[in-house]
């Protein structure tokens, strides 16, 4: 179902692309590729995603179970909390103060998988305004 393609990388070694393309009555629903540093990676891969296709119940359940879970949000409000959830226990309270703070900020209210390089820019610039920096050494001070 799938091709393993072999191809030098800048560094003159070789890596190995592994695809799996599916069609449902002339449209592809599946199109996946991935490129690992040892052939035998990128069978495993490929074996694993054809399994999970025919677990899904051939191409297109398959392609409509990814799109449904893609669906799920991936705001960083819902990421921290999840993450809170689960490993609260075993981190520290440095982490946890700054994850709790970090929610307060309107990048935290974004979907995370959209964000790119500027936004993360903007938000620093929004770390460095004055208001923030009070905001800041008031809330230390009232430690």
């Amino acid at each position: 179902m799938g091709t393993i393609t072999e191809r030098k990388s800048k560094t003159g070694g070789k890596r190995y692309t592994a695809q799996i393309r599916m069609k449902h009555q002339g449209a592809i629903v599946v199109n996946e590729a991935k490129t690992f540093a040892q052939c035998r990676f990128a069978v495993a891969w490929l074996r694993r995603q054809e399994i999970l296709v025919d677990e899904a119940g051939g191409a297109l359940a398959f392609s409509l179970r990814r799109k449904s879970d893609a669906a799920q949000s991936a705001t960083g409000e819902s990421i921290i909390d999840a993450y809170l959830e689960r490993l609260h226990k075993t981190s520290g309270q440095t982490k946890l103060q700054t994850l709790k703070m970090l929610k307060r900020f309107d990048i935290a209210k974004r979907d995370w998988r959209m964000l790119t390089a500027t936004d993360f820019i903007m938000f620093g610039a929004d770390l460095l305004k004055p208001s923030w920096r009070e905001w800041r050494m008031k809330a230390s001070r009232s430690r």
